[in-house]
């Protein structure tokens, strides 16, 4: 009994080791789970090597080297790679929008902050309120012709509280008379401006016959229109199309998108 056991420890240790890499590469548990995969994968090539003979052996052996070189390069990377602190953000803020790319979920307040990975002195401590209509809150009149602005995290006001924003100071200086909306939101470009336009998502909340439309732009939002940025996979893709800009979808779809955020998921 003992020695059938012995025999099977060996294939019980690897199906160990590749659900261990099916669930760090599934859930992403930790910020350097790819350096787990890696090492992982190193440790079941050489075992099922271990357990072969002749050329499956030296395939194996070749495939655990390569496997060992990459647990290296990656490990070298994870301490060499500049520490950026993440903003840490009440969930639901942003989640996968249809048409737009990302969103807020649902209404409330949203805590945010972020501080320096460094020295750890807070850089900003925020509170976002979105409105029932999925917008950063502008206090202004209900009724009349609207003002709106559209653009990215600075016009959505990023570590800003609902006083502060741009949309908000614009609505104050005008006596809170006119209607102001802010349709800006984190790490938006040109293309969701024109794809909240094309589709009409906030016909409603606009209402028939607005004022003005006000888009803050920056010559970095061009690498977003372009879909050249790591981040960029989820972003609305339009392209010329019988001299019409026509909708082709996400920037990144299907294999693309997978083998891309695949390697964005590594530091190396």
């Amino acid at each position: 009994m003992s020695r059938k056991l012995s025999r099977k420890a060996p294939y019980a240790v690897l199906l160990i080791l590749l659900c261990l890499i099916a669930l760090m590469e599934a859930l992403h548990p930790f910020p350097s789970f790819r350096l787990a995969t890696f090492i992982l994968a190193f440790l079941a090539l050489a075992g099922m090597a271990s357990l072969l003979r002749g050329k499956l052996r030296d395939g194996l052996i070749v495939l655990a080297s390569l496997a060992l070189g990459l647990s290296m390069i990656e490990a070298t990377a994870t301490i060499l790679e500049t520490k950026v602190s993440p903003a840490i953000i009440t969930q639901g803020l942003s989640v996968l929008r249809p048409d737009i790319g990302w969103g807020p979920e649902h209404a409330g307040r949203f805590h945010a902050e972020r501080t320096d990975p460094k020295s750890g002195i807070p850089i900003y401590s925020a509170d976002y309120t979105i409105d029932s209509n999925l917008l950063r809150e502008t206090r202004s009149v209900e009724t009349g012709p609207t003002i709106a602005f559209f653009g990215d995290s600075f016009t959505f006001g990023e570590g800003l509280n609902d006083a502060d924003t741009l949309p908000q100071v614009f609505a104050d200086l005008l006596g809170r008379k006119q209607r102001v909306l802010n349709l800006a939101f984190y790490a938006y470009g040109p293309q969701q401006f024109l794809a909240e336009l094309k589709t009409g998502r906030f016909d409603g909340v606009i209402g028939a016959q607005p004022r003005l439309f006000i888009f803050m732009t920056a010559p970095w939002h061009a690498a977003r229109t372009a879909c050249k940025l790591s981040w960029a996979a989820h972003l609305p893709r339009y392209a010329l199309e019988n001299g019409q800009l026509a909708l082709k979808g996400d920037c990144y779809e299907g294999l693309n998108l997978w083998l891309r955020e695949w390697l964005g998921n590594m530091a190396s």
